[in-house]
């Protein structure tokens, strides 16, 4: 019987109606049961970015829109935070933001600096949540940057290119005894596919076959590995160079499993295993599942040294990848194989301009609808760029990527021709499949039957801000430690928490947007001795991504200078109005108390010269007594008439004072507004008798000489928006002398295109004239991807 907690960890699976030959016997598999799959314990996320195009300069910007997804392609409703960053080739960041997320997604820009070197980069991006699942799973696309403010530097150049090549067993390892097929991979120091051709032999020197890859450096080969011996590959470059490189090494016991397409019609799946065992057989544990299905499960049997051959029928294929995992006796995983079925289930939106040819400066009235057929809400986002040369239309689309590419790792060269028509297709993809989704199984440990701590918590609510409490005289990790954080601004976010037992400790800060500062403490007597260590909230781990080598033919020269020109007048001429950012409309302005029972605008009253002067006169639940020649402050509860003295708590821009009776010495013409909540107070973990709150004119904390244990941290928040600007020409603006060449007309990252109901927009031509294109991508309320692209010409 096979448990429910193992059931939940395959995810999707479905019911294999198969026959399986044993030598010259035909037995038909033994159902055990059926398992029902619902909802994965720990949602997965995915993420696919459309940005306005591919090939910028520095000094342009770059603007995106995030799709966070679940595994049915439906959006996600877990993360809130989605990470986006620009990597060099070196898997250094030279841009990083932090956007807010909703049922919409989000959406960003980044403006390039002219330090930026020209070169390929890699934007990715990712939730916290999948973090979990390291960097393979997150979203990775290039992008080209030309710098043309300045030369080219200058790289070293290989006196011969440097080539290597990967080996990936199917299903995971190669056996001794056993015919296993090889897939491999072919490339050189740029990134690119090989078509060098290899030898494969054996340590004593004898030849065993030859090979050659079939596309992008990508190919196959079947032999059966000897008892004893080890094989290497030697690659012949073109030029007459050659490389070895050794095969992994066969295991003296283990499973093998091959698939292939019998027919076109169904898949024929054979399985073999050599095991140190005494029984003669054992009985293992075959599934067809993918991401987005559910079904059942079979068992059946195989005996050692006979192979089995099992038949599924193509159309019990999910739409996408599909996993083939074979599971032992042991509900260990112990092979695995993807299959791919081409989705059909793409909304083509039908995108219309009134005209095909345009002039400089004009209206351009676009409609976009979604077909009859299909009952659905898409939010879409759209782009509008000026198509030349230099820009890489890659094929890397919606579609595209979530049927396919958001299942495989490595970079994928030429995208769009796996979504061809051209023959050899089906061969090519299942190379693709066999190198770029390729894992191998090791036992328990590393097997998805093992239990994995979770590092990364989603973020629901907001931003979790990590770091590590640390006793700074011993350096060690302080556990258990109360701790709070502020956020100054209007109005302050204050946080409070405690440190876990390694001296974590985790924040969850809501409608932090922009550059600021944070300040944390050790609410403790002795808080002098410790401080708060923040982490980083990216990825440490690098790009999975193969940048190819960068270089620009001199052909190109015309094309860059006009660009650079228009990228300069822009950022002359409209620089201010590509500079502007607004924040979000948040629903409650409120701090964390809500709205306070006493609240005074110091402005509304007599301004007074002391701190004192003012609590004394008119602010009526503080008093404000002389002890010991010292001045203290008390909160009276006219419910319970009773007068706090202890445990107060005292916020400036909201933080914290150590010794509330300090504020007393603060200068009260810097104060906007104080808030007083006169009754004892429950705040998560922590408790208060009462709450003063002080906020200033600019809201930004200036109290460092009340406590000098305080340190404030320069922690950017989530990005602003920044506006996109699309002049509105009429009749007379249009003979405005100040030049307009933008090449990216039109950006729109929040659109909703519905069944039965036509979406107008309008945007404007600039002075830029030759052939511009619009792209439109989405995704629809049941996971269905939306595509459509069109193009027309400015004369």
């Amino acid at each position: 019987m096979i448990k429910k907690s193992f059931c939940y960890q395959l995810v999707l699976v479905l019911l294999l109606n198969s026959i399986v030959t044993y030598g010259q016997a035909e037995l038909v598999g033994k159902e055990i049961h059926d398992i029902p799959v619902g909802e994965s314990q720990n949602p997965g996320e995915k993420i696919y970015v459309h940005t306005d195009k591919n090939f910028y300069l520095s000094g342009e910007i770059v603007w995106f829109k995030i799709y966070c997804l679940d595994n049915t392609n439906r959006p996600s409703t877990t993360s809130k935070i989605v990470y986006v960053e620009i990597m060099d080739r070196n898997n250094k960041p030279v841009l990083q933001a932090k956007l807010a997320l909703d049922s919409n997604g989000g959406n960003g820009s980044f403006y390039l600096p002219l330090t930026l070197s020209s070169d390929h980069y890699t934007l990715r991006a990712y939730t916290n949540w999948m973090k979990n699942a390291g960097s393979g799973s997150f979203f990775e696309k290039p992008i080209s940057i030309v710098n043309t403010t300045r030369a080219p530097q200058a790289k070293n150049i290989q006196a011969s290119p440097k080539f290597y090549i990967d080996f990936f067993p199917e299903g995971g390892q190669l056996v001794e005894g056993i015919e296993g097929r090889v897939a491999f991979r072919i490339a050189g120091n740029n990134g690119m596919g090989s078509d060098a051709r290899g030898i494969l032999v054996d340590n004593t020197g004898d030849t065993i076959l030859q090979f050659a890859p079939y596309r992008f450096g990508i190919g196959q080969f079947i032999f059966t590995p000897a008892v004893g011996k080890s094989y290497k590959a030697v690659i012949l470059l073109p030029g007459g160079n050659f490389f070895e490189q050794p095969l992994p090494l066969a295991e003296k016991y283990g499973y093998v499993m091959n698939v292939t397409n019998e027919d076109g019609d169904r898949l024929k799946i054979k399985l073999n295993a050599r095991v140190q065992a005494t029984q003669n057989g054992e009985t293992l544990l075959l599934l067809l599942h993918s991401r987005n299905g559910s079904g059942v499960s079979r068992q059946q049997d195989i005996i050692y040294g006979s192979e089995s051959v099992i038949y599924i029928d193509r159309s019990q294929l999910s739409e996408g990848i599909n996993y083939i995992t074979l599971f032992n006796k042991d509900q260990q995983p112990v092979c695995e194989r993807l299959v791919f079925a081409r989705t059909a289930h793409v909304i083509t939106a039908e995108m219309n301009i009134d005209k095909a040819v345009y002039k400089t400066r004009q209206a351009v009235d676009l409609s976009i609808s979604i077909p009859q057929t299909t009952d659905a809400v898409a939010n879409c986002s759209i782009s509008v760029f000026q198509a030349d040369s230099l820009q890489d239309m890659n094929g890397m689309n919606m579609p595209a990527y979530l049927s396919l590419f958001s299942e495989l790792k490595g970079t994928v060269e030429s995208p769009a021709y796996y979504f061809s028509n051209e023959p050899g297709v089906e061969k090519a993809t299942d190379n693709l499949l066999l190198t770029h989704g390729w894992r191998r199984f090791r036992g328990t440990a590393e097997s998805g039957n093992a239990k994995t701590a979770i590092r990364f918590m989603p973020e629901y609510n907001g931003h979790i801000i990590t770091g590590r409490v640390v006793n700074i005289t011993t350096g060690r990790a302080v556990a258990e430690a109360e701790c709070s954080l502020t956020v100054p601004s209007s109005p302050f976010g204050f946080y409070v928490s405690r440190s876990d037992s390694i001296g974590v400790v985790k924040f969850e800060v809501k409608n932090y947007y922009g550059p600021g500062d944070i300040i944390a403490q050790v609410d403790a007597p002795n808080k002098n001795n410790y401080r708060v260590d923040f982490y980083s909230p990216f990825a440490d781990e690098p790009s999975y991504s193969i940048l190819p080598s960068f270089t620009l033919s001199a052909k190109f020269e015309d094309i860059l200078l006009q660009k650079s020109i228009a990228m300069q007048a822009q950022n002359i001429y409209k620089g201010d109005s590509i500079r502007r950012f607004s924040l979000p409309q948040l629903h409650n302005n409120y701090p964390f108390y809500g709205q306070p029972e006493v609240s005074y605008l110091l402005d509304d009253y007599k301004r007074f010269t002391t701190m004192e002067e003012v609590l004394r006169e008119y602010v009526t639940p503080i008093n404000v007594t002389l002890r010991d020649t010292k001045l203290y402050l008390s909160i009276f509860d006219e419910v319970t008439r009773e007068v706090y003295h202890d445990n107060i708590l005292v916020l400036l821009d909201g933080v914290p004072l150590a010794d509330y009776n300090k504020i007393i010495t603060y200068d009260p013409l810097k104060v906007k507004k104080l808030d007083v909540v006169p009754r004892r107070y429950v705040y998560q973990s922590r408790y208060f008798s009462g709450i003063a709150s002080f906020e200033t004119y600019d809201g930004k904390f200036d109290g460092f000489q009340l406590d000098t244990a305080l340190v404030a941290v320069d922690y950017e928040g989530l990005q602003l928006q920044r506006e996109f600007y699309s002049p509105q020409y009429d009749l007379g603006s249009t003979k405005e002398r100040i030049p307009d060449l933008r090449t990216t007309l039109y950006w729109q990252p929040q659109l909703v295109a519905e069944r039965s109901k036509i979406t107008m927009t309008r945007f404007y031509t600039s002075d830029q004239k030759g052939k511009f294109i619009l792209v439109l991508e989405g995704i629809s309320k049941k996971g269905e991807p939306v595509f459509a692209t069109r193009s027309f010409v400015v004369e």
